[in-house]
């Protein structure tokens, strides 16, 4: 196996790269999507082809925050429900 062969199978790992992205999250600087978008663009893969390198719990995170934080727009956001208990107020 060539280098770069073994550096894209490495990235196929989805596990292995969801773990990443939460070691940047839980440094505290960056939210998942900013956390995400950080490891997307340093390991040189398009937003387009995320589902082929993160895990469905990252892209869950990312939903889940962006409707916290309201960074969604409202006919998006309705259609969504969040995992929170709030909802039950």
């Amino acid at each position: 196996m060539t280098e770069s062969s073994i550096s894209i199978s490495n990235l196929l790992d989805k596990q292995n790269n969801g773990l990443e992205i939460e070691r940047i999250v839980k440094q505290g600087e960056l939210d998942y999507l900013e956390a995400t978008t950080q490891w997307l663009e340093e390991n040189s893969i398009s937003v387009t082809d995320h589902s082929k390198y993160l895990p469905r719990t990252i892209v869950e995170k990312i939903m889940d925050e962006a409707i916290g934080t309201n960074r969604l727009r409202p006919s998006f956001s309705a259609t969504k429900k969040s995992n929170s208990l709030a909802s039950l107020d």
